[in-house]
């Protein structure tokens, strides 16, 4: 099993799969080898990039709180529970610039509704978001899908030593009711922390998958780039940091690293283990 991160990893920075990091997936698929993609995104936010792959994929969503297969259907769906989502809102956004809930339905497309911040409507479309809902409390945004479960909290702002750390001091005090990865990519001034249920983690997803699958963990090859990734890197048999990652991520742990994403660095990884995908 190959399981890859999206943004960062598998996308250069406009979104697009290399032909080269493409071939050599659908080589893989054709072997036998089942691809997953693993994203911090909404499943609907992945779209764009699974048109990209002419196979297949299943997709762990939200950093592990959704896992859908090949067809989309729902495998494993964690939730939020409303009370926990109205006291992170009302702890954390009067000190972040802005924050969306994103929820999952069984009974039709996936939602994303952007809280406090009508400017983040043009921010969420552009990420392939199309049903967006600007309400100024969470129970306005639970009345506009009823059928729905908020499975991810994210919270946006600018990069800023101090508003961090008063930031992460404050999510503190939800753990272990959550689990919680803060994201920042090079050469960027804004950042992100992403709130989900404490079940809800890539590697978790992943190892429900592998054994839903009969796939051994130690057969799976895991490539990431971001403190998000890190779970799906510990449990995987053959973890892969991508150039790009944080320097403090490629220091602390240990695992190999391959080329950036700009460098089909994916490609490079699995040729790694399979040559003969090349």
């Amino acid at each position: 099993m190959i399981v890859v991160d999206i943004d960062g990893t598998l996308v250069d920075g406009l979104g697009v799969v290399s032909p080269a990091t493409r071939d050599c997936l659908t080589r893989a698929h054709a072997a036998g080898i089942p691809v997953v993609l693993a994203t911090g995104r909404h499943q609907q936010e992945t779209d764009a990039v699974r048109a990209q792959l002419p196979f297949p994929v299943y997709v762990i969503s939200s950093n592990g709180a959704v896992t859908r297969d090949p067809s989309s259907a729902v495998l494993h769906r964690q939730a939020l529970s409303e009370s926990l989502v109205e006291e992170l809102l009302t702890a954390l956004l009067p000190h972040v610039a802005f924050a969306s809930v994103r929820f999952v339905s069984t009974e039709r497309g996936p939602a994303v509704v952007a809280v406090y911040e009508p400017a983040a409507r043009a921010l969420l479309q552009r990420s392939g978001v199309t049903e967006v809902v600007i309400h100024h409390d969470f129970e306005a945004c639970r009345r506009a899908w009823p059928e729905a479960h908020a499975v991810q909290v994210t919270l946006h702002d600018r990069a800023d030593t101090d508003r961090t750390r008063r930031q992460g001091f404050l999510l503190q005090r939800f753990v272990p009711q959550v689990a919680i990865s803060r994201l920042q990519f090079p050469g960027e001034e804004s950042y992100l922390w992403e709130v989900n249920g404490a079940q809800a983690t890539k590697g978790g997803a992943l190892e429900r998958l592998c054994g839903s699958l009969g796939v051994s963990l130690g057969e799976v090859v895991a490539i990431g780039d971001n403190w998000n990734d890190l779970s799906m890197l510990q449990v995987a048999g053959r973890p892969f940091l991508m150039a790009n990652a944080p320097e403090d991520l490629r220091r602390s742990f240990g695992f190999k690293v391959t080329a950036s994403h700009l460098a089909d660095g994916v490609r490079e990884a699995v040729l790694s283990v399979w040559p003969h995908l090349g």
